[in-house]
């Protein structure tokens, strides 16, 4: 990876200036922070294109909940036709069993 823009230093820096500004937000709306605010307008929406897939929450989440929906409701519907297969394949071993046993008896097995 190529080396990072900014020094060890200054990252513990910024990192430092953040906290502050966390502890007391106030301070961080007056004039002299302006240029502050600025720039970290600029990283949060850096880094928040790369969040969500460059959505925002709201519908990333609807996104995301549709598509849990529509996959439920396949697994639903493929779960329907396994056990649609599974009783053709019972009844059709039956009536085989059946035709089996009246072939073996010579006639109707029900008269």
């Amino acid at each position: 990876p190529p080396p990072p823009p900014v020094s060890d230093d200054d990252a513990a820096c910024c990192a430092r200036v953040l906290r502050a500004i966390a502890a007391a937000p106030d301070a961080f709306k007056t004039p002299p922070f302006r240029d502050l605010r600025a720039a970290v307008r600029g990283a949060r929406d850096a880094l928040a294109a790369s969040d969500f897939g460059g959505e925002d929450g709201l519908a990333y989440g609807r996104k995301r909940a549709l598509r849990k929906e529509r996959e439920a409701r396949e697994a639903a519907q493929r779960a329907a036709d396994r056990r649609h297969r599974d009783t053709t394949a019972l009844r059709r071993s039956r009536i085989a069993g059946l035709k089996a046993l009246e072939a073996a008896s010579e006639g109707p097995a029900v008269p």
